[in-house]
């Protein structure tokens, strides 16, 4: 519970310093941990009723993993990505007693935390305090987002932390404060025990910072760039980072080499619109592994969710790359590459969580106009809603 107490205190330091920008979403976040709360509720209930302690699948292992930890066994069989174990293990131990409830807390306020930290991000991008209020509630008021990450699955995790090294290296691009190099490159190694493929933030950063900073001229900070990279390699072959790569590289070529040319261009697309109502109402016969509560909610997630996605198709053309924004487009670019690489746009619902809300957090920081909801995008989505029904089922 302690760290459970930390992420509330954490909570409240971002409200507060959302509020010190004049953005008040303190209502956003009582109606959002409300909903939060009932769904957890819920979901609790229904893991009950068919006798189960935790979800199935990853999730079954992952607190298994934590269990042997807890009893101070070694971690078999797990490969290098043990950090969200770890993780668990000391919130346990922290706690007043054993329970896979205090994880589902921990990754919900994770996941709160995490929007929070993007709403910081945006606002240095893009000052429009509507915008913000609005990308805040699509990410917390939507119970697809919440049941996929409030689950004792490493993701929520894995956000967070690809965030925070997002807005320590905002502080670098607008402020040239260089001593965050520092808590970045050990966060990129923390991520790494994640998910193993957690070390490419460094070569995306380095990336953006090629194409948007100022420093010299662009064949300076090429130069500059090629020796961050090259730097970079160096230190994944004298770190446990290249265990990562020797792990991660052979799988996702592998999966990668079977997907045809269509399939791999129209992944993004069936990610982002993914897995639609239908699909998610009617889970137990499209999924391995599905509750009533993660249908229902999944359902009427992905209905809010194409709601907003017409919404912001509607206001296209608002939108612009900019220098301010590049960063978290990239980082966003990434994480559909890589998907869209392994699955093939087929993916759990826990990685359309993560993509949601990075997705929503690149288009509203480069919003240049408030965005408004206009005949056009409900016509949008009146047409996408049955038309996207019948191509999913």
């Amino acid at each position: 519970m302690i760290i459970i107490f930390f992420e509330f205190l954490a909570i409240i330091y971002c409200i507060n310093a959302l509020q010190r920008r004049y953005i008040k979403l303190s209502n956003v976040l009582i109606i959002g941990l409300s909903i939060q709360v009932i769904t957890l509720v819920l979901y609790r209930i229904n893991l009950d009723y068919i006798g189960r302690d935790v979800y199935f699948s990853d999730s079954e292992v992952y607190w298994n993993n934590t269990l042997q930890l807890l009893r101070g066994q070694k971690l078999t069989g797990y490969g290098t990505q043990v950090g969200y174990a770890y993780f668990c293990a000391l919130i346990e131990l922290l706690s007043p007693f054993y329970s896979v409830l205090w994880l589902n807390i921990s990754n919900v306020l994770i996941v709160d935390i995490s929007v929070l930290i993007l709403c910081i991000i945006i606002y240095e991008d893009n000052h429009n305090r509507s915008n913000i209020k609005l990308f805040a509630e699509i990410c917390l008021f939507n119970p697809l987002i919440i049941y996929s990450l409030l689950r004792n699955m490493k993701d929520a995790l894995f956000l967070f932390i690809i965030v925070v090294i997002i807005l320590l290296y905002t502080k670098i691009k607008r402020n040239r404060k260089w001593i965050y190099i520092i808590p970045i490159i050990i966060l990129t190694i923390v991520v790494s025990t994640i998910r193993p493929w957690g070390f490419l933030i460094m070569p995306v950063l380095a990336i953006d910072g090629f194409l948007s900073s100022d420093i010299g001229s662009p064949k300076k900070r090429l130069i500059i760039t090629i020796i961050i990279l090259t730097l970079f390699i160096i230190v994944l072959k004298a770190t446990s980072l290249w265990d990562h790569v020797l792990l991660w590289e052979p799988i996702v070529i592998e999966r990668a080499s079977k997907l045809s040319m269509i399939e791999i261009i129209s992944a993004p697309i069936k990610i982002l619109t993914g897995p639609g109502p239908y699909r998610s109402f009617f889970g137990n016969d499209y999924f391995l592994y599905t509750t009533t509560v993660g249908n229902i909610a999944s359902g009427i997630g992905s209905i809010v969710w194409w709601m907003a996605i017409s919404t912001m198709l509607a206001n296209i053309k608002s939108f612009r790359i900019t220098k301010c924004n590049l960063t978290v487009l990239l980082v966003c670019l990434m994480f559909l590459g890589i998907y869209s690489m392994q699955y093939g746009g087929s993916l759990e619902l826990r990685f359309r969580g993560v993509i949601y809300i990075l997705f929503a957090a690149m288009f509203f920081s480069g919003l240049k106009k408030h965005i408004k909801v206009t005949p056009v995008s409900v016509l949008i989505f009146i047409i996408a809603l049955p038309v996207g029904t019948i191509l999913s089922a």
